[in-house]
């Protein structure tokens, strides 16, 4: 706990320096900042730094770096473990830096660095364009990017972070630097994939595409059809063209019973995804069905609707090499076992243009087809007393996965809790990122993700799990 006075003058201090306001527990924008979207967090800063631009960012950094104070940022807020929120700490939000400018002679789109999914998508529309994002337009794209950015268009376009032109960073010392493949190459290949631990993102610069109607399909199974409809689809994904994504999982029926969804995303000839979806339909009986045309930026409002803000949450994740009768075994008994009605379980396949690109060209650490897997254990707040029940289902599922998954999993999910499996997940790339960690942030300011662990806590206990990754 920092003393009063070190709260005082540290108070103080921003507020002379910030052209934006520093507020503290008892104001109401300190309620507004503190909230997240996962309300099981409970952390309380000591204070908030609304940002309004860079200088205000570089003299945020100063100041912690020099009173030795915990440091985080806030983004989109979409944050479901509490990462952005420093706990006795500072936080700077970027709640006040959405700005999104676009270049469509270059396709490119300049964003700030609190702009979410939805800012950039609202933009980019306009000049008949549209951005790789993670499925949901509240994400903070700067976030999303830097671990990895999983979304409709990945088979196609290729993960978020393989569309990150370049990026302005400052860095733990308070100096803005440019990231790029011709600039501070390092320090890019690093923020692609190794998440927020090398400074704060001021602005990124995306590649954009063009824009075309994509058509949305939704197929809703009754329980009795899970495990037919969930192998189907792992044999379609197997063989789907690029213009094609599929996600599926275990999700609340109607009346709150387990059901299936398959969500497809067809980003090509719309023809051609008529047939496709025609095709599919023809899998099992679904309780519902709807295939749509529409803008992509419409379909990922709609990904918004799976997800209720305030609830609480508790959320782990498995990459899975396939599915097999053994893992799907474990996902249908989870399923049938969900302590809660809202608790989800999520698939989406990684193929196509991102499993092209060489494992050496990011940080991200895993580019060979697999399955991201996503157990969310979800409650109101009224069943907020059986807490532990709830989480113990999403734990417990994680642990029974591990056996049939790859090491390691999605880095934007993983948290300090667990840190060899966030070790894992680097594969060949974790020397290459600790020693850029280590030259970028020597005093570790900057820590979303442990990769800066001592040696002696790194894999020796699972060597042959980083054999069979590599």
């Amino acid at each position: 706990m920092m003393s009063q006075l070190s709260r005082q003058r540290v108070f103080f201090e921003l507020k002379a320096a910030l052209q934006g306001e520093v507020v503290v527990p008892g104001d109401y924008l300190y309620a507004q900042s503190v909230k997240i979207w996962n309300a099981a967090v409970n952390k309380l800063p000591a204070m908030i730094a609304l940002c309004e631009n860079t200088t205000d960012i570089s003299s945020v950094v100063k100041i912690a770096g020099e009173h030795h104070w915990k440091l985080t940022v806030k983004g989109g807020g979409h944050d479901w473990s509490g990462l952005a929120l420093a706990e006795d700490g500072i936080v700077i939000d970027l709640s006040r830096m959405r700005g999104v400018k676009i270049d469509a002679a270059k396709k490119e789109a300049t964003i700030e660095g609190g702009a979410t999914a939805g800012d950039l998508l609202a933009a980019a529309d306009q000049f008949d364009l549209v951005a790789v994002t993670g499925t949901g337009s509240t994400i903070g794209m700067a976030a999303l990017t830097m671990g990895g950015g999983y979304g409709p268009l990945t088979p196609k376009y290729g993960l978020a972070l393989d569309n990150l032109i370049s990026a302005e960073l400052v860095l733990s010392d308070g100096r803005l630097v440019n990231a790029g493949e011709k600039e501070n190459p390092d320090l890019f290949w690093a923020i692609k994939g190794g998440g927020g631990n090398f400074g704060v993102v001021v602005s990124m610069k995306i590649r954009l595409h063009d824009a075309q109607p994509v058509l949305s399909g939704q197929f809703l199974y009754p329980w009795s059809e899970a495990g037919r409809v969930m192998m189907a689809c792992n044999e379609y994904a197997k063989s789907a063209p690029d213009e094609l994504s599929v996600i599926t999982g275990i999700v609340p029926g109607p009346a709150g019973e387990c059901a299936v969804i398959v969500a497809l995303c067809w980003c090509g000839d719309l023809h051609a995804g008529e047939m496709f979806f025609a095709d599919f339909s023809r899998e099992g009986k679904p309780l519902t069905q709807k295939v749509q045309q529409m803008r992509y930026k419409d379909l990922l409002s709609q990904f918004d609707t799976f997800e209720t803000k305030g609830n609480y949450n508790d959320m782990k994740t498995r990459w899975l090499p396939d599915l097999t009768d053994e893992s799907l075994a474990v996902l249908m008994k989870a399923g049938a076992e969900r302590t809660s009605d809202q608790s989800t379980i999520l698939l989406q396949y990684f193929y196509g243009k991102p499993a092209r690109i060489p494992e050496s060209s990011s940080a991200f650490g895993l580019r060979k087809p697999h399955i991201l897997v996503l157990i969310i254990s979800s409650w109101s707040a009224g069943d907020d007393v059986y807490r532990n029940i709830h989480t113990k289902w999403s734990r417990e599922l994680s642990n029974d996965l591990a056996q049939h998954a790859l090491p390691g999993g999605y880095p934007n999910v993983l948290t300090t809790e667990e840190p060899e499996q966030v070790l894992a997940a680097y594969g060949k790339n974790l020397a290459r990122l600790q020693r850029t960690k280590s030259f970028f942030d020597p005093e570790k300011m900057f820590s979303s993700y442990p990769i800066s662990l001592p040696a002696t806590i790194r894999m020796h206990k699972n060597k042959n799990l980083v054999k069979s990754f590599r």
